[in-house]
């Protein structure tokens, strides 16, 4: 899964769903990512989450995702 950027607007940013794979598009628009944008349960241990993000960070990109369909839940 991709990389949550928090530091791009100071986490302020709108989710839009979750990469698919790494992928840099900081500099030019890619069109080869694949984008989880709605209706789909990802497992916990899938999200690859940023080193340092807050509790409160985590709590916020997680409600944005479940308001857009994207479920995540605890994996065995």
């Amino acid at each position: 899964m991709g990389d949550l950027e928090l530091h791009l607007h100071g986490g302020t940013e709108d989710v839009a769903g979750i990469l698919l794979g790494a992928v840099d598009a900081t500099l030019i628009q890619r069109d080869d990512a694949l984008l989880l944008a709605r209706h789909a349960i990802v497992a916990s241990n899938a999200v690859v989450w940023p080193v340092g993000i807050t509790t409160e960070q985590k709590a916020a990109a997680i409600a944005a995702l479940e308001a857009r369909g994207i479920l995540i839940r605890q994996s065995a």
